[in-house]
């Protein structure tokens, strides 16, 4: 019955080391995916600025029930190791080691629930920022033809103040010309008025 004890304690001790590696894989993973977000996504817009909040929020949530559960994994082994040194303190022992059991599998629990929340504004993240990186692109097409209407209005100003010019030149050609008439005028009167030879 011993060698059976000591052989449930050698796989649960097993059980719990495979355990704590891929805890601290899914750690790093997590870490990585986590830096390589980073490194890409900015914010533009306040909704990108609040999810972004939001999501940073989850990861922590995230990070501190790993954590947790990293605890409750340590203490676990711990009572496993205790439970083979200590036989008379056995029943006491499996008993927290249930306890240990039952909270670690709450926080594995909770842990899940997490990441799936951090899943879903993670989703909402990527859609602020396709729709800011949309709205980016609205307003540079909107900058683009609103610089080639400005061209467009220049180049009428510029046409319009040359016709201008030379309206004005023309009217003081015309003014001249008028004035010349109106001398002209004046001095065939004169000269009719001259007395005529017999």
């Amino acid at each position: 019955m011993e060698d059976t004890k000591l052989t449930r304690d050698g796989s649960n001790s097993a059980s719990a080391s495979v355990l704590t590696i891929v805890l601290i894989t899914v750690a790093i993973a997590l870490a990585i995916a986590a830096a390589v977000f980073w490194k890409q996504a900015g914010a533009r817009e306040a909704s990108v600025s609040e999810t972004h909040a939001q999501l940073t929020q989850s990861k922590t949530e995230v990070d501190h029930l790993q954590a947790q559960l990293t605890e409750a994994n340590t203490k676990a082994v711990a009572l496993e190791k205790q439970g083979q040194e200590t036989q008379k303190a056995s029943g006491l022992v499996q008993s927290q080691l249930d306890e240990s059991t039952q909270a670690k599998a709450a926080l594995e629990k909770q842990l899940a629930e997490a990441k799936a929340a951090n899943g879903v504004v993670q989703a909402q993240f990527d859609t602020s920022i396709t729709a800011a990186a949309a709205m980016q692109t609205q307003s540079d097409a909107t900058k683009v033809a609103q610089d080639q209407q400005q061209k467009k209005l220049d180049e009428s100003v510029a046409t319009a103040t040359k016709l201008q010019a030379q309206l004005t030149e023309s009217q003081a050609a015309n003014a001249d010309l008028q004035a010349k008439l109106a001398q002209g005028q004046a001095d065939l009167v004169a000269l009719q008025k001259l007395p005529r030879k017999k």
